[in-house]
């Protein structure tokens, strides 16, 4: 299993998400609608879970573990 690492930029009209690896290649990438919360007016949640939803769409869901370290 490899280490990956999430990468999130929640802006007022675009929320952008990578997924890497720990040594910096990228493993998928994820847009959505603005995350900010006090300028967006939109679903923060649905926002990052949709950009994030995407940037894991190529990754193998088996390798996916929280870091509880």
């Amino acid at each position: 299993m490899k280490t990956m690492v999430v990468g999130v930029d929640a802006g007022a009209t675009t929320t952008r998400c990578v997924v890497a690896t720990a040594e910096g290649a990228v493993l998928g990438r994820g847009v959505a609608g603005g995350a900010n919360r006090n300028s967006s007016g939109g679903e923060v949640a649905a926002a990052l879970a949709a950009a994030l939803t995407s940037a894991l769409g190529a990754v193998d869901r088996s390798e996916v573990r929280p870091d509880t370290s």
